[in-house]
């Protein structure tokens, strides 16, 4: 049985979980992409996956150590 932790954990994540995980939508993430905001992505075909390594890593470069704008 696979069990999901969000796009931290496990195996490599599309878009729309990303989205999700960070309560945006989907577009937001190919905007992101297209603008190199985004985490790296790997391209199958038409398809892209974030690794969770990469997810981890993007979102530690976003903290703000705890303040808030």
């Amino acid at each position: 049985m696979h069990e999901h932790h969000g796009p931290g954990a496990g195996a490599p994540h599309r878009g729309r979980e990303l989205a999700e995980y960070l309560g945006v939508p989907v577009q937001t993430i190919y905007d992101w992409r297209l603008s190199g905001r985004a985490p790296r992505a790997y391209k199958f075909g038409k398809h892209l996956r974030f690794a969770a390594s990469d997810i981890a890593a993007w979102l530690e470069e976003r903290h703000e150590g705890g303040s808030h704008e």
